[in-house]
């Protein structure tokens, strides 16, 4: 059975390890906060790029639809495929 000067020795052994660790963790909550404030702005990039895509889309098919008309009042409708 391990005595209290045993555990005592035991605990200086490994107490420079505990100190690396708690300094790791440390570290890598400062990480996580980093990819959370990365991932928030990809988001933000993803939405800004599907609002901006919807837009494109959406004023491309106006132009097409204007254009078609115009040819088919120019009689030029048989160019158009």
């Amino acid at each position: 059975m391990l005595t209290q000067k045993d555990l005592s020795q035991i605990k200086k052994i490994f107490q420079p390890i505990n100190d690396k660790l708690i300094e790791h963790d440390k570290k890598f909550g400062e990480i996580d906060k980093e990819f959370k404030s990365v991932n928030k702005q990809l988001k933000k990039i993803q939405k800004d790029l599907t609002v901006t895509i919807k837009y494109f889309d959406n004023n491309s098919i106006n132009h097409e639809k204007r254009i078609t008309k115009i040819e088919k009042h120019l009689g030029f409708s048989q160019f158009s495929q």
